[in-house]
Formats: C-alpha cells, structure tokens, sequence
C-alpha cells in the first residue's frame, strides 16, 4: 500500500514540473529560446499591402496598441474576452494570417508565414524539411548568402514547423 501511495506521489511531482506540450521556442546562436504568447496581442498579415491600408482605419478604432509593422503586417492588442478573428471577421477575405504575439524574456517576437534558417555544416536544405515533415510543396525556399527564408504554406503554422 506505500509503495502505490509513493508511486502515486512520484507520478504527481514529475508531472507537476513536465513543460507544456505546446511549449514554443526558437533557436538563436544554437541556444533553444522559450517564447510565451502575449495575453491579447496578436500579428495580423494581409494578403497585400493595398488590404493593409484599406483596413488600416477600420483596425486603429477597433483595436488598442495598434502599429504597422511593414506594408502588409500589424500588430494589435485585443480587450480580454475578444478574439481577432471576431474582430476581423468580416476582413476575413484579406487577412492572411492572425497568430499571437511572443515574449521571450523582456523582447517581444512575431512570426506570420516566413522561417529563417541557417545550415549547419554538411547539412541539405531540403533534407531538413524532409526531416521536420512537412511536404516540400507548401515551403518555398529562397536562398541567401548565409541563410534560407522558407515561406510556409498558409494551411501550415509557421511557428509549428519550425518547432519540429
């Protein structure tokens, strides 16, 4: 009867003190860097940056904390209790992607549908992908001098690939 009391015990402790399933990170300078969403900010791309502007007016009165991050991407802070697809339901047609905003430590991080990646040595793009697997379809790579930018598909979650 100790025993399952001490089995029990042990089994509450570890669980107690396991990370979340849905822990997110990013790597920087081959450190894994824990990231937490940002209670009521999201990050909201539009499909171009013409949708941007015309919506810009209508999301500067509906949301707080609004700011324009490039052309075709903002960021905006939400009362608690709404959520953005609520808000931008009837933009739904030229929204690309809304995803919650990040905090690592005091900096605050936002990803839409783009991963950047640099190789170690010796290693293959595309086996990387392969690797992680996602169907090399819904990435398009563009390679630069020291790094790849991988647009991920909009039926994939940008973040969830590259957590793999």
């Amino acid at each position: 009867m100790l025993g399952c009391i001490v089995a029990v015990a042990l089994y509450f402790i570890a669980t107690a003190y396991r990370l979340p399933d849905e822990e997110r990170f990013y790597y920087a300078f081959d450190e894994k860097i824990p990231i937490t969403p940002i209670p009521g900010k999201y990050v909201v791309r539009f499909k171009d940056a013409a949708s941007a502007k015309l919506l810009a007016t209508n999301l500067r009165t509906a949301a707080t904390g609004f700011k324009e991050e490039s052309p075709e991407v903002v960021t905006i802070n939400i009362k608690a209790g709404e959520s953005p697809e609520e808000l931008l339901r009837s933009q739904q047609a030229n929204i690309a992607t809304i995803k919650p905003a990040y905090r690592a430590g005091e900096q605050e991080l936002y990803y839409t549908t783009e991963v950047l990646v640099e190789l170690k040595a010796g290693r293959n793009i595309n086996d990387v992908i392969k690797a992680a697997g996602v169907d090399p379809a819904t990435i398009k790579i563009n390679a630069g001098k020291f790094f790849y930018l991988l647009e991920i598909a909009l039926s994939l979650d940008a973040l969830d690939v590259a957590n793999r």
